[in-house]
């Protein structure tokens, strides 16, 4: 074979695998054309938006590239995290991309329960939808209908409530899977709001933590984390005390000045006994208690039981500990009481959070800078509870509610 039929094979075989090839890069000429939208190969867009991995709510920047995102970062400019992301946030982009999530509508092929699914088209899946909600309206049974959504705001709060109300339907339940609903159970009996509290914990002197594991879990971590940075290191002559109150070495736990590990279901106890002590020796704030409609001789008279010995006892503390802890929290201005998930939980967890939230009382940290703001805000639409819940369960089994 000589040179020029070398070449000249060489330049058939290129064209044949160009022209080959071209059915199976059809999706590049786009790029090669970018559309309206201002997509650049290898310009990157950020976009801003919010984080709902939890109910914290962080602000967050998408990088997208080439149409797909690649990669979130906290909003600099945001006022709850920062510029900061924890490791959920940072793993949202595998609920996008997972191989396992459902990217259309599945229709149930077998018995209830046996888990049994056809996929089907977003038309023919919008087609069963509008059928049930018609049939149930031309029934007049729009009673059996309910939609359960996680806890929104703006928007979406406010065209989930119009659905339902435009149906007539009562049964509109908003409920986080994690969310800390007998916090805010507690929060309705001691200060009559149910919305969350927020804790000022960057300008408070004293931090007491019941069971709240802000570096790991506790609301709002990101948003906690980086105030518990500023309590420490914000101020050139005062680094904030932290003591922990806990079962458990956490990192919250491991992250303080003084642990004091408690017995699990005890520290509603402790927390009444400390408030003994501080109204025994007057070391409460009178005006706070007075305009909070309390009498500090009732209250000590109701708290007669919580004596040091007693708990000492069931705390598995120290009398000494105790007193020091006490004495600290009402002398240092300001201070913060915290309770935690680990706290609220339990069987007792209710009761206990209110007794964390009379320290709060009786030291005036209402309303103040480093203290508690009890009404954080609530979600714009319904708020319901895990007891609310099971109410929906029982009901959707029973045959009351036909479609959700």
């Amino acid at each position: 074979m000589n040179r020029r039929t070398f070449l000249q094979l060489s330049g058939m075989s290129a064209a044949g695998a160009l022209l080959a090839g071209c059915s199976a890069n059809e999706k590049l000429i786009p790029y090669l054309i970018p559309p309206d939208e201002g997509i650049t190969p290898g310009i990157a867009n950020y976009f801003a938006s919010s984080c709902r991995a939890c109910a914290a709510g962080c602000g967050i920047l998408v990088r997208v590239s080439e149409g797909r995102a690649k990669k979130i970062e906290g909003n600099p400019l945001h006022p709850v995290n920062r510029g900061k992301l924890c490791a959920r946030g940072q793993a949202v982009l595998q609920e996008l991309y997972h191989p396992d999530r459902v990217p259309q509508p599945l229709k149930l092929t077998g018995p209830r329960g046996s888990g049994e699914f056809t996929k089907i088209s977003w038309e023919e899946g919008l087609d069963l939808l509008v059928g049930k909600l018609r049939g149930l309206k031309q029934e007049r049974a729009v009673d059996r209908l309910a939609l359960l959504t996680p806890e929104f705001r703006g928007t979406l709060a406010n065209l989930t409530t119009r659905f339902m109300r435009s149906f007539g339907s009562p049964h509109h339940l908003s409920y986080e899977l994690l969310g800390p609903d007998w916090l805010r159970l507690a929060n309705r009996q001691s200060f009559g709001q149910a919305s969350l509290p927020y804790y000022n914990v960057a300008d408070t002197r004293y931090l007491l933590s019941f069971g709240a594991d802000f570096v790991e879990s506790h609301l709002s971590p990101v948003q906690y984390g980086y105030a518990f940075g500023r309590m420490r290191q914000a101020r050139d002559t005062v680094r904030g005390h932290f003591t922990y109150v806990g079962g458990r070495m956490s990192l919250t736990a491991a992250s303080a000045d003084r642990w004091m590990p408690a017995r699990p279901g005890s520290e509603g106890t402790l927390a009444l006994g400390m408030a003994r002590l501080i109204l025994a020796e007057s070391l409460y704030d009178k005006a706070a208690v007075a305009a909070n409609g309390l009498h500090a001789e009732k209250l000590l008279q109701g708290l007669r039981a919580y004596g040091l010995p007693r708990v000492a006892e069931e705390t598995g503390l120290a009398q000494k500990a105790i007193a020091e802890v006490a004495r600290e929290f009402a002398t240092t201005r300001p201070s913060l009481a915290m309770a935690g998930e680990t706290l609220a939980f339990q069987s007792n967890g209710r009761e206990s959070v209110r007794a964390v939230q009379l320290l709060n009382v009786l030291a005036g940290n209402l309303n103040k800078t480093g203290g508690i703001y009890p009404d954080s805000g609530s979600p714009d639409g319904p708020t319901n509870s895990f007891d609310d819940l099971l109410s929906l369960v029982k009901k959707m089994r029973s045959g009351r509610i036909a479609f959700s």
